[in-house]
Order: C-alpha cells, then sequence, then structure tokens
C-alpha cells in the first residue's frame, strides 16, 4: 500500500518558479518520486 499525498496547487506551481532555485529543485525533487505515492491533486474549476 501507498502512502497517500495530497498535492496543493502551491507545489505544483514551484515547479515553474525560478525566482527560488532551491524551493524549485527541492520541488523537481520530489516530482520525480511521485510514482511512489497515491496522489491526489485538487479539483480546480
Amino acid at each position: 500500500m501507498k502512502t497517500k499525498v495530497y498535492l496543493d496547487t502551491s507545489v505544483i506551481s514551484a515547479l515553474f518558479d525560478e525566482r527560488t532555485p532551491e524551493r524549485l529543485a527541492m520541488t523537481s525533487s520530489l516530482w520525480s518520486k511521485l510514482s511512489d505515492y497515491e496522489v491526489f491533486f485538487p479539483i480546480l474549476y
């Protein structure tokens, strides 16, 4: 059973935020490991 992870929109936007390279690097690292988790995203209308 995989650990459940909820990714808020702020995590998704961090993938494209070049103003803070550390945040971008950490988020990219997390993103590459998402297959290890059961991921949930917000539904935006």
